[in-house]
């Protein structure tokens, strides 16, 4: 029996083995260097005193938090692979300006990991790139609907509005265009798959994918602890 109705087995397989050896790359390399990065010695002042932690026991932590900060982008990327792999749809690559497109449908998308993972200062660069690519003349895509496509919302609500960030040093938001459009990750997988579960439905398979890829090598311990924090993330 088949993951999901909307990917192909082995395509989701490859996309999740290379999610865990870049992990598995990010866990040696700190393991190897953890002073790489030049740790910030205040911050590990003021936790192991407030927080009453040992030096190890906070190193630890540190180290599981520079981890994370490194797969946040990984994570978009698999996203981006995995709607890539959709039928009808591209991966773009990391060198097109955007990151996935339905050329019969005139869709292209920018996905992001998080509301957050682009500073608001960036917005605005972002919505112009979008702006050049479906509006001026001799553009590969004009005439296309851009999509900003951040997965985790701000809050669990679904959403689908024009993408009309604000320009720090006016405080003047960008115009609006029908073509220009911001909206939520579960809502975009929809969009892409037909699926109104689509997302939800991948959560729940991948537990499942990671094992049969690893080998048994790796499982998700305590899975209904985790399954809580996807419905805290999304409606």
């Amino acid at each position: 029996m088949a993951y999901l109705n909307w990917i192909i087995d082995e395509d989701l397989q490859k996309i999740v083995l290379k999610l865990i050896t870049k992990s598995e790359k990010v866990k040696k390399e700190m393991e190897k260097d953890f002073h790489k990065n030049v740790i910030d010695p205040f911050s590990a002042l003021f936790n192991t005193s407030t927080f009453q932690l040992s030096y190890d026991k906070w190193e630890k932590g540190e180290r599981r938090r520079q981890e994370g900060k490194k797969m946040e982008y990984e994570i978009g990327v698999f996203h981006q692979r995995v709607l890539g792999a959709v039928d009808g749809w591209k991966d773009l690559g990391r060198t097109r300006g955007v990151d996935v497109k339905n050329k019969q449908r005139k869709i292209i998308a920018e996905i992001k990991n998080k509301h957050n993972t682009v500073k608001k200062s960036d917005l605005v660069h972002l919505y112009n790139l979008l702006h050049d690519q479906v509006k001026n003349k001799g553009m590969e895509y004009k005439g296309y609907t851009a999509y900003y496509v951040p997965i985790i919302p701000a809050n669990k609500l679904r959403y689908k509005k024009l993408f009309t960030p604000s320009i720090s040093k006016t405080g003047e938001k960008c115009g609006e265009d029908e073509r220009i459009i911001e909206m939520d990750g579960a809502s975009f997988y929809e969009l892409v798959t037909g699926d109104k579960k689509a997302l939800a439905n991948l959560f729940q398979a991948l537990p499942t994918v990671i094992m049969d890829v690893s080998k048994g090598k790796y499982t998700v311990k305590e899975i209904e602890k985790v399954q809580e924090l996807f419905e805290k993330a999304f409606e």
